[in-house]
């Protein structure tokens, strides 16, 4: 066999080691959470929050919340982190925020010294 072929089947034993490994050790979800929620609270979701970093996404970032903001999922935050945004994006975010206030802006800061983008 060739190299090449010794490295595909390779490569496929440690993708079926993976696979393997994650469905034997995945935490799965509690069914019995939602149910216990909904026993002490009838009618109560489970809070799920939705993070949406944003920098310079004023002619996008409508159009996402729109589609959040009609998800039949009615417990849900979702918090907009504005990253030194130098567009409308903030202003935009703003407006979507009096509207619902599931949303949330959370306006970003200069990094720190030593710090380098996304690290932060």
């Amino acid at each position: 066999m060739t190299i090449l072929a010794w490295f595909l089947i390779g490569f496929l034993m440690l993708r079926l080691a993976v696979v393997i490994t994650n469905l034997v050790t995945r935490p799965w979800l509690n069914k019995d959470r939602n149910k216990r929620c909904s026993e002490e609270t009838p009618g109560a979701q489970a809070l799920v929050s939705v993070l949406i970093p944003a920098r310079n996404e004023a002619s996008g970032i409508g159009s996402l919340l729109e589609d959040l903001i009609r998800h039949d999922y009615r417990n849900l935050e979702i918090l907009v982190y504005d990253d030194l945004s130098t567009d409308d994006t903030a202003h935009k975010v703003r407006e979507y925020e009096r509207r619902d206030s599931r949303i949330r802006l959370i306006p970003g800061d200069k990094l720190p010294e030593g710090w380098l983008g996304k690290n932060h």
